[in-house]
């Protein structure tokens, strides 16, 4: 194998894990874009119309309501129907469980892209170190002096690699960011309903 083809190889080498990030970044960012598309809330018709439901006493309804809903509120809501009457803390708790659910629902897989945004340049730097080496190995043995053109050019080849990581790392970091704060949103929405829902199923007089 000559010295070039092991050149070649190393530099493959140290770009397969900045390609393992982009493209591993790449499906999880399209997977939770998906997935947060989904309706978290009914329409503003279907919640009034579910509030009205319950606020006339009609569970049966509103369960009704519910089942046929794929939204996550509706999740909330059909798990605390069963509970009405009782009293708030245990609504509260009820709420907070299937909240916490679909909360990890949600922030499943963000953790990977924010790996992915402080891996990527890392694994950039790692195969630019890896390149100057090989570059000064080969000089090294070269006899008598090399050429700047020579010494540049092996350089900026290794520089490309921080290029790499340093790309795929910031596009990692503003869709977990960007994604973060849909996840924070939507969860904020939830809540509300589950609050709206928990205040008027609640009886603390029993």
């Amino acid at each position: 194998m000559s010295q070039l083809t092991v050149e070649t190889w190393i530099r493959l080498l140290s770009f397969a894990p900045i390609a393992l990030c982009s493209v591993t970044g790449c499906a999880v960012a399209l997977w939770k874009w998906q997935q947060l598309r989904r309706p978290s809330l009914p329409s503003a018709h279907g919640l009034t119309r579910l509030y009205e439901r319950i606020d006339a006493g009609d569970l049966s309804g509103a369960l009704a309501l519910v089942r046929t809903d794929p939204s996550r509120a509706a999740r909330i809501v059909r798990s605390l129907l069963p509970l009405a009457g009782r009293a708030s803390a245990r609504l509260d708790a009820r709420a907070g469980q299937a909240g916490g659910e679909i909360a990890r629902e949600l922030e499943h897989g963000l953790g990977a892209l924010g790996l992915i945004a402080t891996l990527g340049p890392l694994f950039g730097l790692l195969g630019t170190v890896v390149g100057i080496t090989v570059v000064f190995n080969r000089l090294a043995g070269t006899v008598g002096l090399s050429s700047p053109q020579q010494l540049a050019g092996g350089i900026g080849t290794a520089l490309h690699t921080t290029i790499a990581g340093l790309v795929v790392g910031v596009l990692a970091l503003v869709s977990h960011r960007y994604l973060a704060a849909r996840v924070d949103q939507l969860l904020g929405q939830l809540e509300t309903v589950a609050t709206d829902t928990v205040e008027r199923l609640s009886r603390d007089d029993d």
